[in-house]
């Protein structure tokens, strides 16, 4: 790759002036790049600097102007190809690790929430539920239809194989912030913070990787904050010279069925906590009216059954046959008067609508946040 020194032979050569992008340390850039780039490093560490490195290409090559532009053109287009040449290289040593197959990390074993969810997605949910971010007409034919490895814990995760399928991570979110003010976010995930997550994450995952990494648990991307914790969590990974992956997590609580997570937005769960305690006392009413009648009923049941003792009604007396019939006429009586008692059935009728508006209307199926990528990778 191109040195700092060639840049500056190439600038006494045309002529090109030092300082023509006010602000832009071209020449360092380039000479701590080329560094790592010429050097025998991984593909991992190269692909790291490039991209730092093009931050500062991309300034310098957009805002350089007039006749330096015209003169630094073909020393910029050249340069670009190298860079382009090392990201190529890094993502076919890569081709060759990937197995396909998406991993789901649960980092709260033994979790009664955590342990059925995490075995839920692993065996239910498809890789392309979680789509990183594509080129318009690219598809993942051979992906996207597939279903996930199974679950591990954070001792056997091994990311070292992961190309572009889904990391599901799942875990509690630890909430902060008052219900309904729009500003709870998750201060941990699994009682971790997210520079560990971020540790955690980077100790097997190529720089290559161009999937989604999805922090499941409850408020992991809620929170307009720079204290976001999925944002954290990816500008750590951005930092540790991640380039091409996505970081999602939910914006709400989060609940999952069937391997679809369902989310109740951060902003309304004060309102979703205040339902399910209305709901929980319509179950108590409920159930106390219920009593009341099954009560009575069990004991007009428990006189037929004396009465009759163990005989059919054929076998009864004519006066037991017209007790029995009372006691029959007494158990529907019951029925019917429980069917129009008016607490109970306005009772029912309110827990069916609080148990809609909880089940369906706030809880919204893929309700995350995405934060990423900084560059999509090279077109296939």
């Amino acid at each position: 790759m191109k040195t700092r020194k060639d840049w500056t032979d190439y600038k006494k050569k045309y002529d090109l002036p030092d300082g023509a992008v006010k602000g832009v340390e071209f020449g360092p850039a380039l000479e701590k790049c080329a560094k790592v780039v010429n050097a025998d490093k991984g593909h991992g560490d190269k692909l790291k600097a490039v991209n730092e490195f093009r931050k500062v290409y991309t300034r310098y090559a957009k805002e350089i102007e007039g006749t330096a532009k015209a003169k630094a053109k073909k020393f910029l287009a050249e340069l670009a190809s190298e860079l382009d040449q090392v990201e190529a290289d890094a993502f076919a040593a890569a081709e060759s690790k990937k197995n396909g197959k998406g991993v789901v990390v649960n980092l709260d074993p033994g979790d009664k929430v955590i342990d059925p969810s995490a075995r839920s997605i692993a065996e239910k949910r498809k890789l392309g539920a979680d789509k990183a971010l594509r080129r318009v007409g690219e598809k993942d034919d051979e992906t996207d239809d597939k279903g996930h490895d199974k679950e591990v814990t954070k001792k056997e995760a091994d990311f070292s194989k992961a190309s572009s399928e889904p990391i599901v991570i799942l875990a509690h979110g630890t909430p902060i912030g008052k219900p309904g003010s729009g500003k709870v976010r998750a201060s941990h995930f699994a009682g971790k913070s997210a520079g560990t997550i971020v540790d955690f994450i980077a100790q097997t995952l190529d720089k290559t990787y161009h999937g989604i990494v999805y922090l499941d648990g409850c408020f992991t991307a809620a929170g307009n904050s720079p204290m976001n914790f999925g944002k954290l969590v990816y500008d750590g990974l951005v930092k540790k010279g991640y380039h091409y992956l996505q970081v999602k997590g939910n914006l709400g609580a989060a609940i999952t069925v069937d391997g679809k997570e369902f989310v109740i937005p951060a902003e309304l769960d004060a309102e979703y906590e205040k339902l399910k305690k209305e709901r929980d006392k319509l179950d108590g009413r409920i159930k106390a009216l219920n009593k009341q009648f099954d009560d009575a009923q069990t004991e007009l049941y428990e006189k037929k059954k004396k009465l009759l003792g163990g005989r059919k009604m054929d076998a009864l007396s004519e006066p037991e046959k017209q007790a029995a019939r009372k006691l029959d006429d007494g158990y529907a009586s019951l029925g019917k008067l429980r069917t129009e008692n008016r607490e109970l059935t306005t009772a029912k009728a309110r827990h069916k609508q609080v148990d809609t508006i909880l089940e369906k209307d706030l809880k919204i199926e893929a309700l995350t946040g995405t934060f990423g990528p900084e560059r999509l990778p090279p077109k296939r």
